[in-house]
């Protein structure tokens, strides 16, 4: 008899051991090997956490007065709750009944805004599965988004960000970026960008350009992320100008396409006196550093560029001009006036 149960508990621990290798959970209130989490890979929207339920079974509990021990006070009406349910997946309870383990009955009425709002997130306590779907709203994965914020529930916040990111289109994107910059969203700021990347086009050929009416922090976002010619970006960086005129080069310094600029758009920008010369000069010569091996590059001698009497820039005593469409000859820097 002992021999058969020295076998089994040893096929069992073998079995288990497998599952372990493996990565499957053997043990169902085992979280360690639940394979990665949304926010482990979901910058493209697609990844999900596997359906998890914390205590299989609850979902039946869920506003249902069986094994009660917890009342929650929301417009006159008290839902019926679970304590384990609660401290388990929202900071927000689990530091109250820290601090009062007895407690039994919570008033949330200052807390909640929308009651809809707040059984969302009660019920994905108990399911961990939203009920996000093709015609949910965005400001109602906005208001899930908050709700969970607001009580700690980390892995509602989690999903919700990833429902943003599928529901992003040309008609909001705007509003999604103000979103995931008041709440800090980074990841979701990632997509984001990427997103206007990849709909450059569509963007730019929208006839009202909503984006230039919007603050400076949101214009000037999209101007980075957008993939655009340098021309466009100048004719728009000119127009933010026109609305903030207290614009600084440092809201720009950072955007990629000055490195794409051809002279004739460093012109454009030397003119609106916002950048430091400096700072032009200096992507001028890396553009056209050649030209101290080879002045008479015929592709920097066709091209139209304009800068009258003003250095490249100064390199040991010498310094190259660009004017009337032609690159000079070497001259002295002190003659460069």
């Amino acid at each position: 008899m002992l021999r058969v149960l020295i076998i089994a508990l040893c096929i069992c621990f073998g079995y288990s051991y497998d599952n372990y290798q493996h990565g499957r959970r053997s043990d169902p209130y085992n979280y360690q090997n639940d394979g990665p989490r949304v926010s482990d890979n979901y910058i493209d929207g697609q990844h999900q956490r596997p359906d998890v339920v914390v205590f299989p079974g609850f979902g039946d509990h869920y506003l249902n007065d069986s094994y009660s021990d917890v009342k929650l006070g929301l417009n006159g009406t008290k839902l019926p709750a679970h304590k384990l349910v609660l401290l388990t997946e929202s900071q927000y309870f689990a530091k109250l009944f820290g601090e009062d383990p007895t407690k039994q009955e919570f008033d949330l009425q200052d807390m909640v805004s929308s009651e809809d709002t707040f059984k969302v997130m009660l019920k994905y306590l108990y399911t961990k599965r939203t009920e996000f779907n093709a015609e949910t709203p965005l400001q109602t994965v906005f208001d899930v988004y908050l709700m969970a914020k607001k009580f700690g529930v980390e892995r509602l916040m989690r999903d919700s960000e990833v429902e943003i990111t599928k529901m992003i289109t040309i008609g909001n994107y705007l509003a999604i970026y103000k979103f995931a910059d008041e709440h800090q969203l980074h990841d979701l700021k990632r997509f984001w960008m990427s997103f206007v990347f990849e709909n450059s086009k569509l963007i730019i050929e929208q006839t009202n350009s909503t984006y230039m009416n919007e603050s400076l922090d949101v214009s000037k976002h999209v101007l980075m992320a957008l993939k655009a010619t340098p021309s466009f970006v100048i004719a728009k960086i000119k127009q933010l100008r026109e609305t903030h005129p207290n614009v600084s080069f440092d809201d720009f310094k950072n955007i990629m396409f000055i490195q794409r600029c051809t002279v004739d758009d460093i012109n454009a920008l030397f003119e609106m006196n916002l950048f430091d010369n400096k700072y032009l000069f200096d992507i001028l010569y890396k553009k056209y550093k050649h030209l101290e091996r080879n002045p008479k590059c015929p592709p920097c001698m066709l091209s139209p560029h304009y800068m009258p009497q003003t250095p490249l820039r100064l390199n040991q005593g010498n310094s190259y001009m660009i004017s009337d469409g032609k690159v000079n000859a070497p001259i002295n820097a002190n003659n460069s006036n």
